[in-house]
């Protein structure tokens, strides 16, 4: 329950907050487009090995990652770690 929470359930909660805190628009418009939160986990390496194992595997790996999670930046995802 608790890893069900933490990936699925924390992430709409995160948003809600967002959403409270921000101040209602001067206009009565829409406010700006609200953030989405994805759980790491959730978040998929397509990484061509199954492990690590030396020092370039792991920068590989970093390399792989990286891109990934800048990728769900640019999509307007914020990252829950």
């Amino acid at each position: 329950r608790i890893n069900r929470f933490e990936q699925h359930e924390y992430g709409q909660w995160l948003n809600r907050v967002v959403q409270w805190a921000k101040p209602a628009p001067d206009d009565g418009g829409q406010t700006d487009i609200q953030p989405q939160f994805v759980h790491i986990r959730n978040v998929p390496v397509d990484y061509p090995s199954p492990w690590l194992d030396d020092e370039q595997a792991v920068d590989n790996y970093l390399k792989t990652l990286r891109a990934v999670l800048l990728e769900e930046l640019r999509q307007g995802r914020q990252i829950q770690i």
